[in-house]
């Protein structure tokens, strides 16, 4: 999904790029990377001006060659992966649904990039396309789509730590501030509680490290109804901007593909869904710890991870380092530059920094512990819904490490696992540390666990079941037909491709020669049996638990 593919261009791709020197036999790039910088890697292309006699024949070149240009190749990449690394985390990520991120802090450079499932780039180029594209796109695990920057999930309890920032950087809190929790957050009235794991009273560092809700209700609480904004429309609004200022709800401009903005709530959006007035904190409490409307891909996870880590700023996440033979196109000066809207403390982000390790230290992500090294993390654990079903909760865990000097910024989500962000996530995301910072994992007990992870297969039932029922269609020569007759969208969803691409003079030709071409043992399945229902999915109960 990084590199992507690339394919034979056809008429649609043609009249799209009439100006990009393309004509029929060429490829071009139709995913990741290959996509984004087509322009680099085609070079240009040489050409030849020469005289025809009477009887079409060629005779001698135009003023002997006085036109002709020469071919140019098409430039290198030097991305930021490492190798290494990646292979640790599609090993680690075997056997599930799910995604790694990882992140140099200083420069924005991106170290790993994991979606799993994943294919052979092969397998989408020359003859192996015609063969294994249908089985792909088909494929209920959605393989073709890539989780690391299209797949949004609500980020749970690593939302807590931007809460800590903004609480403390608009001065409703200070870092002695403690909240007492007697099982739930009742703010918004006993009949609406919101459960917390732990009974006792929290100041911020201990309420980062046990993820406790009622803390951070209370501070979101304090922000949205802080008194010097004249109404909650301004004071969500405030919140919003800190929100952006951290990479979320909006596209961060990586050089990846079909990157998702994820969802920030603003006053426009309750104002639409529930009336001018009609709404106030305890319409979106679930928001404070990660739940509700706001959604996070991620990639932003793992830049928000370098956004603290870093104390204040980001640079935006990209694959490619630096282009052999210059950046002609001007395409990498967008990923030199540091973003830092607002300006906060450096003491404030210590005290988050401080709860963060203390999570791996004494909290719940020990998973991620590594031997000598000071990590901070925080885990996360989001409920998940199929086709409004209440299915295995998501595991999510992001860090940075060490925390002195960072050198990775790291998220990883292990969907469907059924367990809390330290139970899989967690783990994953300190072997993947202890390899990048260390080089190797030489511990008996560390390389058993690493074995352990890779062999755990946690891909839900229901995926192998519609694996089944699609197997009378997953390598059915008719696969365009299906296209036609309801996957376009799936197609657009998981490879990028836009409607106008489609062939549809191909498809209207097999439509009318659907009973000739079409497999009658062919089970022609809904869309909605592939894709999960974009209908709102209910609210999260009031009893929302996460950690």
């Amino acid at each position: 999904n990084v590199l992507g593919y690339t394919a034979e261009v056809d008429t649609n791709f043609l009249k799209k790029y009439p100006d990009d020197g393309y004509v029929a036999g060429d490829y071009a790039g139709m995913t990741g990377i290959e996509r984004t910088y087509e322009k680099v890697l085609m070079g240009e292309r040489g050409i030849e001006y020469w005289k025809r006699d009477n009887k079409n024949r060629l005779t001698d070149k135009m003023e002997g060659g006085k036109y002709d240009t020469i071919a140019v190749a098409g430039q290198n990449l030097h991305t930021s992966i490492d190798v290494e690394l990646q292979q640790l985390g599609e090993k680690l990520m075997q056997n599930k649904l799910g995604s790694i991120v990882a992140i140099d802090p200083s420069t924005g450079g991106i170290l790993a990039m994991i979606s799993a499932p994943t294919y052979k780039p092969q397998y989408l180029t020359g003859n192996e396309r015609r063969k294994h594209f249908s089985e792909l796109f088909l494929d209920p695990a959605r393989p073709l789509l890539n989780r690391t920057v299209s797949a949004s999930y609500a980020p749970g309890s690593t939302f807590k730590t931007l809460q800590a920032l903004v609480g403390l950087h608009e001065g409703v809190i200070d870092t002695k501030f403690s909240v007492s929790c007697s099982g739930a957050f009742y703010g918004c009235g006993s009949g609406r509680p919101m459960k917390c794991l732990d009974y006792g009273t929290f100041d911020m560092m201990h309420a980062i490290t046990l993820s406790d809700n009622t803390y951070f209700a209370t501070v979101m609480q304090k922000v949205i109804n802080n008194p010097k904004y004249p109404n909650i429309d301004s004071s969500l609004a405030v919140w919003n901007r800190y929100m952006h200022a951290f990479g979320l709800g909006k596209k961060l401009g990586v050089d990846v593909p079909s990157e998702k903005a994820g969802m920030i709530p603003t006053p426009a959006y309750y104002n639409k869904t529930y009336g001018q007035g009609k709404w106030n904190y305890c319409t979106f409490r679930s928001v404070s710890i990660g739940q509700g409307e706001v959604t996070t891909t991620p990639i932003q996870v793992a830049n928000e991870m370098a956004y603290i880590a870093n104390k204040g700023w980001y640079i935006t996440p990209h694959v490619v380092d630096s282009i052999e033979g210059g950046d002609k196109f001007g395409i990498l000066e967008q990923y030199r530059q540091r973003h830092n809207a607002i300006d906060i403390p450096d003491s404030i982000f210590e005290v988050v920094h401080e709860g963060m390790q203390a999570v791996i230290d004494k909290g719940t992500g020990a998973g991620a512990r590594v031997p000598g090294i000071a990590v901070c993390g925080k885990t996360g654990t989001v409920e998940n819904y199929f086709r409004g079903v209440k299915q295995p909760n998501h595991s999510f865990f992001c860090a940075f490490a060490p925390r002195d000097n960072p050198k990775i910024a790291i998220m990883c989500v292990v969907e469907n696992s059924g367990r809390f962000g330290g139970t899989y996530a967690a783990p994953i995301v300190g072997l993947m540390i202890e390899k990048f910072l260390k080089d190797s994992i030489v511990d008996k007990g560390r390389l058993a666990n690493l074995e352990r992870l890779s062999n755990l297969n946690l891909i839900p039932p229901r995926v192998y079941a519609e694996m089944r029922t699609q197997d009378s269609i997953r390598h059915s020569k008719d696969s365009a037909y299906l296209i036609s007759k309801g996957y376009i969208k799936m197609i657009k969803d998981t490879i990028g491709l836009e409607d106008d691409e489609m062939n549809k003079e191909e498809y209207e030709k097999l439509k009318k020669e659907k009973d000739n071409k079409k497999n009658d043992k062919a089970v022609i399945i809904n869309t909605e049996a592939i894709l999960p229902s974009e209908k709102k999915r209910p609210s999260a109960p009031d009893t929302t638990t996460t950690n």
